[in-house]
């Protein structure tokens, strides 16, 4: 799309036509609310995407899924790794950023926070995203998460 290659019409997709790929046509269909969500996939690699996501034709792409959409959610390389991330912050009304736990130190989720504090301005940052962390149930029926529950109940047990 941004390359010209296609417009955003032909290459959007429902959950659906993905979906249907790896389960069931039954199960996909017992889920109507699938087929409000529109996927559009990464398409061929570019040479220079910092330069492809700063053209005019990306700012005009967006403002017309803007346009056609309720929500448009955009999923870039990690912000530390490339330019990109930073390019599209500016232009994105909400950024939340993904943590995995166990894995990205505070260090980096500081860093990352102050790229997008540069990139949009202070404050720009609306949330985080936890992943990889597994629920357990502690043995008062408390749910806790990973080695912080587990640091937690130690540092508490009544037994």
């Amino acid at each position: 799309v941004l390359m010209g290659e296609a417009d955003p019409d032909s290459v959007a997709i429902t959950a659906t036509d993905l979906m249907l790929r790896a389960i069931s046509s039954d199960k996909v269909m017992s889920n109507q609310w699938l087929n409000n969500l529109n996927i559009i996939t990464a398409g061929s690699i570019f040479p220079d995407p910092a330069k492809l996501f700063n053209s005019d034709k990306a700012t005009k792409t967006l403002e017309y899924m803007k346009s056609k959409y309720d929500i448009v959610m955009l999923d870039t390389s990690p912000i530390l790794a490339v330019s990109e991330p930073s390019i599209i912050a500016s232009r994105v009304d909400e950024i939340l950023l993904v943590f995995r736990a166990g894995v990205t130190s505070r260090f980096s989720l500081r860093m990352a926070k102050n790229q997008i504090e540069s990139a949009k301005g202070k404050g720009s940052l609306s949330g985080i995203i936890i992943n990889s962390m597994t629920p357990s149930i502690g043995k008062y029926g408390y749910y806790y998460y990973g080695k912080y529950g587990e640091y937690y109940s130690k540092k508490h047990d009544m037994a």
